[in-house]
């Protein structure tokens, strides 16, 4: 993931966590527990795609 993060546009991509990289404008963000975000991606994943409270204000 490292690697392919290194390829990525960093104004169009984020790294939301250690398995998932999302293009920014790819889905919708909502507010979830304890400062985590959620993101409902355009293309459906298998399970949450969440973003930690520590990260969230970087996204």
């Amino acid at each position: 993931m490292n690697e392919v993060e290194t390829l990525l546009n960093p104004k169009a991509f984020y790294r939301v966590n250690r398995s998932c990289i999302c293009h920014i404008k790819g889905g919708q963000i909502h507010s979830y527990f304890n400062g985590k975000l959620k993101l409902d991606l355009t293309l459906a994943m298998d399970k949450e795609v969440l973003i930690s409270r520590e990260n969230a204000t970087d996204f």
